[in-house]
């Protein structure tokens, strides 16, 4: 399944408005690699959601820090919600609450 994340931030990106990231559902090894990341680790976070919305990582990089956030909860909450969901890839979910210092 996948779900469109509206960005409370438009961004324009090489002369093309971004307005929605759409975020397709995540296979089994997005999963493994989710759960090895460092969760404080954002340019690895950077590029994983990079990779699930299927842009370019300079477009990832220019979201708002609340947009980043939500999307980040976007591709990870299907995960905390699924009965029985891997508590490592669960944990994923705390990277929306980091604040940058």
């Amino acid at each position: 399944m996948m779900a469109d994340y509206t960005l409370a931030q438009p961004k324009t990106v090489d002369g093309q408005e971004i307005t929605t990231l759409t975020v397709r559902e995540m296979e089994l090894d997005d999963v493994i690699s989710l759960s090895e990341l460092d969760q404080n680790d954002l340019r690895a976070l950077k590029a994983f959601l990079a990779k699930v919305t299927e842009v370019d990582e300079r477009i990832i990089g220019r979201l708002s820090m609340s947009d980043f956030q939500g999307l980040m909860e976007a591709a990870t909450g299907p995960l905390a919600r699924r009965p029985g969901a891997m508590p490592s890839a669960s944990d994923a979910k705390s990277a929306t609450s980091m604040q940058p210092t």
